[in-house]
């Protein structure tokens, strides 16, 4: 699960969150984010694009909720190893 959110981040969230989802200063690093600790609020985010009129679109059209489960596996593993 955890390589397939690794693929899906690099190739969907990446471009605005950082490589290894180290954020840039301007947007959340999401490696500590307290939306990845919960499955539903980290979908409501990247599925049902409850951040959409804070410039978080919605990836509805492309990704289905077992994939934004990947991602969030992908940023929780990211989250312990940056604290390792």
């Amino acid at each position: 699960m955890v390589d397939r959110g690794t693929h899906i981040f690099t190739r969907s969230c990446r471009i605005c969150h950082g490589v290894g989802a180290v954020g840039g200063g301007v947007l959340p690093d999401l490696r500590f984010s307290a939306m990845i600790t919960s499955e539903e609020v980290f979908r409501s985010v990247l599925i049902d694009g409850v951040l959409a009129d804070r410039g978080m679109v919605s990836f509805a059209e492309m990704y289905s909720k077992e994939d934004a489960e990947a991602v969030r596996a992908y940023l929780v593993n990211r989250a312990h190893e940056s604290t390792e």
